[in-house]
């Protein structure tokens, strides 16, 4: 008898898995499900069948067998309404998805699906339209600043042209526009650098020579670049370096370029006779550069993606030769020498940008930011 049982039971199972190793051969899910329930309902009544016929020896009359089919039929019956209601709930799901994908795809980039359905469809369809938004957000930010960088290409190569053309026309001679041109034309040089490096940066094709050297002398070559704008604009500059710092491990030319972006951005916001100041310090195995300015406090939306690529908060507020590239820039050099880099409001009014850059050798003991220098 247990032989018999065992006979029964493995051909049972044996059964089962075949129909379910089927189910990749049947094309929707719908069928699949389908017939995943008619089996799981017809084949323990033939299992039970079996046995009786096989192990117990017994002949099943008319009425038993008519039993068994009114069991089967009304079990397989109600198996297949709810089969089918799960599959058309899944169906449909799914259809809206498609559908929204589709449209998405034809560049109708304001499609989102419906948030619906049973949970794990409801996830599905959230998850698609954060990443429809993403993609919106992304393509829009990237037109207006395709828009922005025309004009201020175009604005310089105007001047450049009406200059050019009134020493041409005699109105004017060269020595007069020279200094004007050569303003213009860093401009335009400016702007088409950082155009370059950030297709670089999105490209992951950065090459940057990392060298042991004095945070010190970065301080004080960007500090030096700066000061004549600052003098301009009656903004004095304000240096404050911890004692004794190790060594920055770093690629210098583009350590620089990461403090200017950031003093040019502090001194463009801060009125005359008002103090940007530039410390730097270290902490744990790392040297800290801030960047301070006094002037107006950012948005708290803004400073979640003030970094982020063809995202600019105030265009009306850019100055020529600046399409909102520089932080995006700035935080592709810092990130690709193992730094980071952040944005925050000062309590006591103003901005304070900071990003950190290895240190050369372990800090041993952090040195915190101390006395003032004035520049």
């Amino acid at each position: 008898m247990i032989t018999a049982i065992v006979i029964v039971a493995l051909g049972t199972l044996g059964v089962g898995a075949s129909v379910t190793l089927s189910l990749r051969y049947i094309p929707t899910i719908q069928q699949r499900l389908i017939v995943q329930v008619l089996v799981a309902v017809l084949l323990p009544l033939a299992a039970v069948s079996s046995y009786e016929l096989i192990v117990l020896r017994t002949h099943i009359t008319m009425s038993e067998v008519s039993a068994l089919l009114g069991v089967g039929v009304a079990a397989a019956i109600t198996a297949l309404a709810g089969a089918l209601r799960i599959g058309n709930a899944v169906m449909a799901g799914i259809h809206r998805l498609s559908d929204a994908a589709t449209a998405l795809a034809r560049g109708e980039l304001g499609t989102r699906a419906p948030e619906e359905g049973p949970t794990e469809l409801a996830d599905l369809a959230a998850a698609f339209n954060h990443m429809a938004e993403n993609i919106d957000t992304q393509l829009r930010a990237r037109r207006e600043l395709l828009a922005w960088t025309s004009h201020d290409l175009r604005t310089p190569a105007a001047l450049l042209q009406a200059m050019l053309e009134a020493i041409e026309d005699g109105l004017a001679t060269p020595d007069r526009y020279m200094q004007a041109m050569r303003e213009q034309l860093r401009l335009l040089t400016g702007l088409t650098d950082d155009l370059f490096q950030l297709s670089r940066a999105e490209a992951g094709d950065l090459s940057l020579e990392v060298l042991d050297v004095r945070a010190l002398d970065l301080v004080e070559a960007s500090l030096a670049a700066i000061s004549g704008m600052a003098e301009q604009r009656g903004v004095k500059l304000q240096m404050i370096e911890a004692p004794d710092l190790p060594l920055v491990r770093c690629a210098p030319e583009q350590v620089e370029r990461v403090l200017l972006n950031l003093l040019t951005n502090a001194l463009r916001k801060t009125s005359p006779d008002s103090t940007v100041t530039l410390k730097v310090g270290s902490e744990a195995d790392e040297i800290v550069f801030i960047v301070e300015d006094p002037g107006r406090a950012i948005p708290a939306e803004a400073l979640e993606r003030i970094f982020d690529s063809y995202w600019r908060g105030n265009p009306q507020g850019s100055s020529a030769g600046n399409a909102g590239l520089g932080l995006t820039i700035s935080r592709a050099f810092v990130e690709a020498q193992k730094g980071r880099i952040w944005a925050e409001n000062r309590a006591e009014g103003g901005v304070r940008f900071s990003f950190t850059l290895p240190a050369a050798a372990p800090v041993q003991h952090p040195r915190a930011i101390g006395g003032a220098e004035k520049l």
